[in-house]
C-alpha cells in the first residue's frame, strides 16, 4: 500500500502558497504526492482546507484580473506610461461579456450559379 502523506499544518500552508501561485487541484495533488481523487477526498476531510484553497485561488485570480485590467486600460509605473494593449482589451471583453464580444462565425451561402445582372452590364460595356 502506498504511503500517502497527511495534510498537516505545514503541508496545508505549502498548498495554500501554491494555490496562490495559481496551481490547479491536479497540480496541488501532484505536489504532495497524491492522486487528484485522493487529494480531493483529503481536503474535504480536513476542516477549513477546502475554503483556504478556494480563497487562495481567488486571490491568484484577482491578481491576474487586476494585471489584465491594467494592461487593457493602460497604466503608469514610475515615470513610464504603458499604453492600453489591444489584445488585453479583446481578451477582457470576450471573457467578461461573451454574449456581446464573442467572435461571430459567418457562413456565406455561395452558389456558383448565382447571377448578378448589374455586373453583367459593366462587363458588357468594357
Amino acid at each position: 500500500m502506498k504511503n500517502i502523506p497527511e495534510l498537516d499544518e505545514k503541508t496545508c500552508q505549502i498548498l495554500e502558497n501554491l494555490a496562490i501561485m495559481g496551481l490547479t487541484y491536479e497540480e496541488l495533488a501532484k505536489a504532495v504526492g497524491m492522486s487528484a481523487t485522493t487529494f480531493r477526498r483529503r481536503i474535504v476531510q480536513k476542516p477549513g482546507v477546502t475554503e483556504t484553497l478556494k480563497n487562495a485561488r481567488e486571490l491568484a485570480d484577482g491578481k491576474v484580473c487586476a494585471s489584465l485590467y491594467k494592461r487593457a486600460t493602460g497604466f503608469m509605473r514610475g515615470r513610464t506610461y504603458f499604453p492600453p494593449d489591444t489584445t488585453a482589451c479583446i481578451f477582457w471583453l470576450k471573457t467578461r461579456q461573451p454574449e456581446r464580444f464573442r467572435e461571430q462565425k459567418f457562413q456565406a451561402d455561395v452558389n456558383a450559379n448565382m447571377k448578378f445582372p448589374e455586373f453583367d452590364v459593366i462587363i458588357e460595356n468594357q
